[in-house]
């Protein structure tokens, strides 16, 4: 699910039917949900769930087909068109919702300087170690980091979707690999990066109401925690171990949804 707060894109898709937890995920947002069709389950539950509904086979005019790709990949939209189809059965009056806490500017170059701190003090510890097994002296302690620090991970999907992060430290962002190869934005070209992702573990494959595991990649590095969200009117709240929301780097944020039982590969 792509949600768009104070940006456009154009165009945006391709659209797909709803699920369920798509429900859940979009409801606190009091967003313009766009989607093609569903299940006859799914399309009471969105019925009763009072969103703001705008379904292709009711808001025709808000899509369109793209000629040149396949169905069902080939229904596209635009945010322009969505909200000017929105305007006119759900005017909004609000403000933007608050979800997050970013980092500072400040916070985000101690934590460049950090990392740059672990990764020299890590070499020396490791060059230290190699010396000392070369001349055969007894090793030094093993050496205790002082944080995460992270060079890409994979987020164990099956084969056709597996996904896996580079970290580039030019740009402080994750570049986004798919069966390993960049994936990239169809009309520009270029690679998809995120400046946050979040890896949020499920219990079940389609259910994101509950708590759980939650890693917080960011600026190279990853931060444990969890996620809560106890009701659908809630947003999920990722916290650290003493419970405290975690602050993440402004800009655009990934979140990876798999079940616990398929841990990212970090290296």
């Amino acid at each position: 699910m792509a949600i768009y707060l104070d940006q456009d894109a154009d165009p945006a898709g391709p659209v797909r039917s709803a699920r369920t937890m798509d429900i859940d995920m979009v409801f606190p947002f009091n967003a313009l949900f766009a989607h093609c069709g569903g299940a006859p389950r799914v399309l009471s539950q969105i019925k009763a769930s009072g969103i703001l509904d705008l379904d292709e086979f009711a808001w025709a005019g808000a899509f369109w087909r793209w000629k040149e790709r396949r169905a069902p990949h080939n229904l596209y939209t635009s945010t322009q068109r969505l909200r000017e189809a929105g305007a006119v059965t759900y005017p909004f009056s609000g403000t933007n919702p608050q979800i997050y806490q970013f980092l500072t500017d400040k916070q985000q170059a101690k934590m460049v300087r950090d990392r740059e701190s672990e990764m020299t003090d890590a070499a020396k510890a490791a060059r230290a170690a190699a010396k000392a097994e070369a001349e055969g002296k007894p090793p030094p302690p093993p050496y205790q980091p002082k944080l995460a620090v992270i060079n890409s991970f994979t987020v164990p999907y099956n084969s056709t979707c597996r996904t896996r992060y580079d970290y580039d430290a030019a740009t402080d962002r994750w570049l986004r690999y798919v069966q390993d190869k960049p994936q990239t934005d169809l009309t520009t070209g270029a690679q998809l990066t995120a400046d946050t992702v979040i890896v949020q573990y499920l219990s079940t494959k389609d259910n994101v109401l509950g708590t759980g595991r939650a890693q917080i990649f960011m600026m190279g590095q990853v931060i444990e925690g969890n996620w809560t969200k106890r009701l659908r009117e809630e947003f999920t709240r990722f916290t650290d171990i003493n419970g405290e929301d975690i602050p993440i780097k402004p800009g655009n944020i990934w979140i990876q949804l798999i079940t616990a039982d398929r841990p990212a590969e970090v290296r």
